[in-house]
C-alpha cells in the first residue's frame, strides 16, 4: 500500500507514467504474494482440517493473483517479510482468526482508499479498472 498511498500523497491527477504503473503494479504482485505466505504460515499451525483447507484455499487464491500481476511484470518478487513475520507472530500469540481479522481490515482500508486513484488511470488486464489489488 505505500507505493499506493505515495501517489494519492502528491496529488496526482494527470495520468502515470509507465515506469510509476510498473512500480505499482509490482507492489501489488508483491502484496499478494506476501498474503499467500501468511496463509500458509497460519495454515501450517492450524490443527482443525476444516479451517487448514479454507487457509489453504486462501493461499491459493492469492497465488493465482500474484500469477496474473507477474504476466504483466514478467519479473518474481519477494514477499514483505516483515508483514509475513507480523502476521505470522499475531497468529501464534493472539489466535489465527484475530490475525486474519486484521488482514482483512487493512484489505478494507486499501478498499477504501483505492477509490482516490487518479482519475482514468487504469491497470493491466482483467483486474478491475481503477488500481484494483
Amino acid at each position: 500500500m505505500t507505493a499506493y498511498l505515495y501517489f494519492l500523497s502528491i496529488g496526482r491527477t494527470n495520468r502515470m507514467t509507465n515506469n510509476e504503473l510498473m512500480a505499482l503494479v509490482k507492489y501489488f504482485q508483491r502484496a499478494e504474494a506476501t498474503e499467500r505466505d501468511i496463509c500458509l504460515n497460519i495454515a501450517r499451525r492450524v490443527a482443525d482440517g476444516q479451517n487448514k483447507i479454507t487457509l489453504l484455499k486462501l493461499a491459493a487464491e492469492e497465488a493465482r493473483h500474484y500469477s496474473k500481476w507477474k504476466q504483466h511484470t514478467g519479473v518474481d518478487v519477494k514477499p514483505f517479510r516483515s508483514q509475513v513475520w507480523f502476521y505470522t507472530t499475531i497468529a501464534a500469540l493472539l489466535g489465527y482468526t484475530f490475525a486474519i481479522k486484521q488482514m482483512e481490515a487493512r484489505l478494507n482500508r486499501f478498499q477504501n482508499e483505492k477509490k482516490h486513484c487518479p482519475a482514468g488511470e487504469k491497470l493491466p488486464g482483467d483486474h478491475r479498472n481503477q488500481c484494483s489489488r
